[in-house]
């Protein structure tokens, strides 16, 4: 059995006669054609991938521009939301409390009325309520978090009441993976960084 398996890897294939070829030189083995089927198989894979690579990286372009819009127009919104806050005071029901999670504040609204504005982060989404309305999702991802700046003490702080703190923070920040959006809290006031 192996004589034979030997021979046959041996035999070649008769190709068409050519007076200049001598009769070793005829015809090509099969482990010469194994080989270079192998070796012609490499090269198409080869072209296949140069050719679903740039495929791919289009992709990842197109995934990039779709996040760069959803963070500008979430920036946008809450840039205009934070521009537009109501001081608290005693008077009314005005308020401003803040945490990690959430924040809530009272802005002008159509005809100058305030208007509760919530923002909440659900299941790595942040989302906007305004009173009376359905949520809208501003942006998403991991590790979302709300920070307060204290400008009284110059530090950053997780939490903000206006009940025991009849003033705003003075700034607003949100992280959102390892890069962080800052919002200025304006009311009415002139807005100063040290």
């Amino acid at each position: 059995m192996i004589a034979e398996w030997k021979k046959f890897l041996k035999s070649r294939v008769v190709l068409p006669h050519n007076p200049k070829l001598k009769n070793d030189q005829l015809g090509v083995t099969l482990l010469e054609l194994m080989a270079g089927m192998l070796i012609l198989s490499l090269a198409i894979s080869g072209i296949v991938t140069l050719l679903i690579e740039p495929l791919n990286a289009l992709e990842d372009g197109r995934e990039l521009v779709l996040l760069q819009r959803e963070i500008r127009g979430g920036y946008e919104k809450m840039q205009k939301d934070f521009a537009q806050v109501i001081k608290p005071s005693i008077f009314q029901e005005v308020k401003f409390h803040g945490d990690q999670r959430s924040i809530m504040f009272h802005s002008y609204g159509i005809g100058g009325l305030p208007v509760e504005i919530r923002y909440v982060i659900e299941a790595g989404t942040l989302l906007r309520i305004e009173a009376d309305s359905e949520k809208m999702r501003i942006l998403s991802g991991e590790n979302l978090r709300l920070d307060y700046f204290n400008a009284e003490r110059n530090q950053w702080v997780s939490y903000w009441d206006s009940d025991f703190n009849d003033s705003l923070p003075q700034l607003v920040r949100l992280t959102l993976d390892s890069v962080a959006l800052t919002f200025p809290i304006y009311s009415g006031r002139v807005l100063t960084l040290k």
